[in-house]
């Protein structure tokens, strides 16, 4: 009897070949897969201490953007362009939406009688894990390095920049004076499984890196399939000769190169024989 094999194991190898591709053509270094699993691991560790990750997700989608156009708004209008109102209607309402849920908040607890106070304390009981305290670390040190790294620019060029660390800095601030002000009781995070993952995947960016793209992708793939998802031969084999021809392909269409590695000129050589 065949084993059921589920869509998310069959497609972890092929996501995985996918992200990894995608990444690499940034500088084409080693570098492009440790930032990689610098972010998964801070993803990681957002998700085990409860922190939300769609902003920090959305922060990465947008910020090239946003930096460009303000750079050019400045450019165009000077920084007069804060007084516009469509500006002022923007900033007005990221404001309200700090200020106003707390404001709230306070004033529904404020009408509730006392025995749904103490409900409603219990159920917003504070607690804090090493992995919030890795987060702001990790945080609070990236956001002084990248002001010490844009201070000596000109001012035009580091007013984004320098907007964006603020942000950053006077968010850690805020959390931390939370922790001090509301006793927050230490919780232990469940993370272990996680960071296996994230280790793993440290050791197989580098196997792609050091034995090669194209290489590693069949052979992490076979593996994988095989004694991970528990696929029979014939289909791990089939996927992973697959993934092997899509990136042999995309390669000479889009004139992409891999990380060859020690073993990828062989093996290509080796394809160009049948082709």
């Amino acid at each position: 009897m065949s084993k059921f094999v589920g869509i998310p194991q069959v497609l972890t190898p092929i996501i995985l070949t996918l992200i990894l591709f995608a990444a690499y053509q940034a500088t084409r270094s080693l570098g492009d897969f440790i930032l990689l699993g610098v972010v998964a691991a801070l993803g990681v560790m957002m998700k085990g201490a409860n922190w939300p990750r769609p902003a920090f997700l959305i922060g990465f989608v947008l910020s090239s953007g946003a930096e460009n156009y303000f750079f050019q708004s400045i450019q165009f209008y000077g920084y007069s362009w804060f007084t516009r109102p469509g500006v002022i209607i923007i900033a007005a309402l990221i404001i309200i939406g700090f200020v106003l849920p707390p404001i709230l908040k306070k004033k529904k607890l404020k009408d509730k009688p006392e025995q749904l106070k103490d409900e409603a304390e219990e159920k917003n009981f504070k607690t804090v894990s090493w992995a919030d305290w890795a987060i702001i670390a990790t945080l609070a040190i990236s956001g002084t390095y990248a002001l010490i790294n844009v201070w000596d620019m000109s001012t035009l060029t580091k007013a984004f920049p320098i907007i964006a660390i603020a942000i950053v800095l006077l968010s850690v601030i805020m959390i931390i004076r939370n922790y001090i002000k509301v006793p927050h009781a230490k919780t232990a995070a469940e993370l272990t499984p996680h960071l296996i993952y994230i280790v793993g995947f440290f050791g197989i960016a580098y196997c792609y890196y050091l034995f090669g793209f194209i290489s590693t992708t069949f052979v992490f793939s076979l593996l994988f399939l095989r004694f991970i998802a528990q696929a029979t031969y014939v289909k791990s084999t089939t996927i992973a000769v697959c993934l092997v021809i899509f990136l042999v392909t995309i390669g000479r269409v889009m004139n992409v190169d891999f990380p060859e590695g020690l073993f990828d000129p062989y093996l290509l050589s080796t394809i160009k024989t049948f082709i």
